[in-house]
C-alpha cells in the first residue's frame, strides 16, 4: 500500500466537460463516462503531480470523510479509469511500466501497450484514407529503458511499416540542458557518455549508458535495426543516403540538416 500511496496518477487525455450540477463527462475518445462531483474532484487532481496520498488528503478534508475510506474509493476508481484508458495510474516522464505491472495485479504490460497501439493503428488508417503519407518518429534510450524495450520499439516500427506502409525513423534520446532528464539522470542510475558537452550529442548515437546497457551493444542494436527499417521505408529522401556502417565505429553529428562524420 505504501508504494501505491506514492503513485502519481494522471489523466490520459485532458478532454472533458463539466456540467452545471458539478458532475463531469470524461472521454477516452471511444466512450463517454459521466462522473459525480466527488469523482470530478479526483479527476481534476490527477495531473501527474499529486500523489494518491495527497489526493486522499484533499478529498477527505473537502467532503469531511475518513481518509482510509476515501483512499479505498480513490484506488478503486483509479484502477477503473486506468482499465478504460482514461488515466495512467502512476504517471512519470518515464512511466514506470515495470513497477506498475508488478504492483497492480490484473494490469499487464501487453494490455497497456495494446491500448495505445490500437489508437495509433486507427490514426494511421484514417490518415491513409485521406491519401496522406505517414511517417513515424520514435525515441529510444530513455532512462529506465532496457535492451528488450528498445527492441520492442523497433518491432512496433516494423509492424507499422509492414502492415500499414508507414515510414519509420527511430532516434536516440538526448537529455537536453534544462530538461527534466538532464537534472535527474542520477535518479535513474545512468551516465552521460559525453558529459555535458552537448555539441557531441546526436539523435543517431546513444547518449547515455546504464547498468545493463553498454555503448557497443546499444550502438550495434541500433545499426542492425535501422538497416532493416531503412530498407523497408518507401520515402528515403529525408535520410540523405546515410552510410550506416559508420555508426559502428564513429560518432555522428547532425549539423544544418546534413550528417557529418568524425573519427
Amino acid at each position: 500500500m505504501s508504494n501505491l500511496l506514492e503513485f502519481r496518477p494522471k489523466r490520459t487525455y485532458d478532454f472533458w466537460k463539466t456540467l452545471s450540477n458539478g458532475e463531469s463527462i470524461i472521454s477516452n475518445f471511444k466512450d463517454n463516462f459521466t462522473i459525480n462531483q466527488v469523482a470530478t474532484t479526483i479527476w481534476n487532481l490527477i495531473n501527474g503531480k499529486n500523489s494518491v496520498e495527497q489526493i486522499a488528503d484533499i478529498v477527505s478534508k473537502k467532503y469531511n470523510q475518513l481518509k482510509h475510506t476515501v483512499l479505498r474509493d480513490i484506488l478503486e476508481i483509479l484502477l477503473y479509469w486506468h482499465s478504460e484508458d482514461l488515466a495512467i495510474f502512476n504517471y512519470h516522464p518515464l512511466y514506470k511500466l515495470g513497477q506498475l505491472n508488478k504492483n497492480l495485479p490484473g494490469l499487464q504490460l501487453d494490455t497497456i501497450y495494446s491500448t495505445n497501439t490500437e489508437l495509433i493503428y486507427t490514426a494511421i488508417k484514417n490518415a491513409q484514407q485521406q491519401d496522406l503519407i505517414v511517417t513515424g518518429s520514435m525515441i529510444i534510450g530513455i532512462p529506465g529503458e532496457s535492451l528488450e524495450s528498445i527492441q520492442k520499439t523497433f518491432d512496433f516500427g516494423y509492424k507499422l511499416q509492414r502492415e500499414y506502409e508507414a515510414n519509420i525513423m527511430v532516434a536516440w534520446f538526448v537529455p537536453y540542458p534544462g530538461s527534466y532528464y538532464s537534472e535527474h539522470l542520477a535518479d535513474y542510475q545512468v551516465t552521460l557518455i559525453n558529459g555535458k558537452d552537448y555539441d557531441l550529442y546526436s539523435t543517431l548515437y546513444p547518449n547515455i549508458i546504464g547498468r545493463n546497457m553498454d555503448l557497443t551493444t546499444m550502438r550495434n542494436l541500433y545499426y542492425d535495426n535501422m538497416i532493416k527499417l531503412m530498407s523497408g521505408n518507401k520515402a528515403k529522401t529525408y535520410m540523405r543516403n546515410i552510410d550506416l556502417s559508420f555508426f559502428k565505429y564513429k560518432t555522428s553529428y547532425l549539423y544544418k540538416n546534413e550528417y557529418v562524420y568524425e573519427v
